[in-house]
């Protein structure tokens, strides 16, 4: 990785983590290490949500809003 980068990786990473603790898959409780953390489980519900998200648009094509 190239330090022109680093701030773009960084802050992509600092993201993810603010939005998993955002959705309650992290806890803001500094006292558990993120090795301890579930991993797999929590990338199972990133992918439910995404296809909840996915399945919502989908369902709106073709409707149009007047708000």
């Amino acid at each position: 990785m190239t330090l022109a980068i680093l701030p773009l990786f960084l802050r992509v990473c600092c993201s993810r983590y603010l939005s998993l603790i955002a959705d309650g898959d992290l806890s803001r409780e500094t006292r558990l290490p993120l090795e301890k953390v579930d991993a797999k489980n929590i990338i199972q519900r990133e992918n439910i949500r995404k296809n909840q998200r996915s399945a919502l648009f989908n369902n709106s094509e073709g409707k149009l809003s007047i708000n």
